[in-house]
């Protein structure tokens, strides 16, 4: 690529994100615009082809997505019961390698306290899950999502420190975005480009894009209205009352939107067999996934909110009870763990009384979220604590810039105080 052409891509780069950034205030997924956006940068007569190799997205994007129905269509045949005792050893296999990486991933992870480094072990590891089990032509994906389903389990409590917890969420936060950004603007770049190779007439071609398109989303929405019906029986031995209904489905069969996922197993599916050969049929496949894609992206995807709205539908009670109870409970065990530490130790009273005022204050909001007649009081006075927190953090930030610039601190103490400021604030809800 010159660096003309690598110029465009970064100026396309930047309005790409200035795009996303100015439509997700207004309501917008990003998936959406991101798809938007390449489509309509694909067809720019002064943009350079872009595309993935297979091999690049496979070892570089898809350690954890890559499936294994790809072996067969490389070798040119297909036989149903070797196909079964290929899954039946790749999942087996691939899972207990995953599992084996897993348990050393966790030993090493509780003797280290350095969020760089566990970070980048996260993704070694997800590496060292999925090559060992691809060398062996077992499932490197689930090896991979073994690994991280078990570390990801005992990530709770203890096992990472606040520093790290913190870190690496941000990092793997912007990492997926980033990922899936390039898959999607990767979408409609290639869009174009698949739909014109793919064989045969455009009539026919969009006949068979509309027949599959359908057929996923009918499948989806009867699936979910036939597992609501298969999980009553359960529901009903467990006395469970609260079962979804018809428009809890709807909403759960029209959310079955594909993405990331989709494509990336699109664009991994390899070019030539075994045999030395072009693999038939590669371009229509990927046509119809990019139409799945798109389709479902734009029309689900925009039509959800509104579908949302229609149907009246929130936050299911039980949930926010569950989390109301689980915070109720924290703060009266931390009050009782607070005077049993009073009782046993000499502490400074300002320091307990304190502690106990802030305690009892969050004890007094929670057991008032179920007064109907408090609720809109404690609303209001959460709202005024939230502002007034807000302003003396950017108050500070200001009294930390003109100590700065008088001369009276040192960048390194800028950082520090700078540091503390972004945890406090980072520890309020968004406006």
């Amino acid at each position: 690529m010159s660096s003309g052409q690598l110029l465009i891509v970064l100026g396309v780069a930047v309005v790409t994100l200035l795009a996303v950034a100015v439509l997700r205030g207004a309501g917008i997924p990003a998936p959406v615009v991101l798809v938007v956006a390449g489509l309509i940068i694909g067809f720019l007569p002064f943009v350079p082809d872009v595309s993935l190799q297979p091999d690049v997205v496979l070892l570089g994007l898809l350690p954890l997505l890559y499936a294994a129905a790809v072996a067969a269509a490389s070798a040119g045949h297909f036989s149903a019961a070797r196909t079964a005792g290929t899954i039946v050893y790749s999942a087996v296999a691939g899972g207990a390698i995953g599992m084996a990486v897993g348990l050393v991933g966790r030993r090493l992870r509780n003797r280290i306290d350095d969020p760089p480094i566990e970070i980048a072990g996260s993704i070694l590891l997800a590496y060292a899950a999925y090559l060992p089990a691809q060398a062996i032509h077992a499932s490197g994906v689930l090896a991979a999502v073994t690994a991280g389903l078990y570390l990801g389990w005992h990530s709770s409590g203890g096992a990472f420190s606040a520093r790290s917890r913190l870190q690496s969420g941000a990092f793997w936060q912007t990492l997926v975005f980033l990922v899936n950004a390039a898959l999607f603007v990767l979408v409609g770049l290639s869009f174009h480009t698949f739909s014109t190779q793919a064989r045969g007439p455009a009539g026919p071609l969009i006949v068979t894009g509309a027949a599959v398109v359908a057929t996923v989303i009918v499948v989806r929405l009867a699936w979910m209205w036939a597992f609501g019906w298969l999980i009553r029986p359960r529901r009903r031995d467990r006395a469970v009352t609260s079962q979804p209904g018809w428009r809890e489905r709807l909403i759960l069969g029209w959310s079955g939107m594909r993405g990331a996922i989709t494509l990336a197993a699109l664009l991994a599916v390899p070019q030539m067999t075994d045999a030395g050969g072009p693999l038939a049929g590669r371009d229509d496949i990927v046509y119809l996934g990019f139409a799945v894609i798109i389709v479902t992206l734009l029309a689900q995807g925009m039509t959800l909110p509104a579908l949302l709205r229609r149907l009246r539908l929130s936050e299911h009670p039980s949930v926010a009870d569950a989390e109301r109870q689980a915070r109720l409970e924290l703060t009266t065990a931390a009050l009782d763990h607070l005077g049993q530490a009073c009782e046993s130790s000499e502490l400074p009273q300002e320091l307990t009384d304190g502690l106990r005022a802030q305690y009892l204050a969050r004890l007094h909001h929670l057991d008032t979220m179920t007064d109907e007649g408090a609720e809109d009081e404690a609303a209001a006075t959460a709202q005024a604590d939230l502002a007034l927190r807000r302003d003396l953090i950017a108050f500070q930030r200001h009294t930390l810039s003109d100590l700065r610039q008088k001369g009276r601190i040192g960048i390194t103490t800028l950082r520090a105080i700078e540091h503390d400021l972004d945890l406090e604030d980072a520890r309020l809800p968004p406006a």
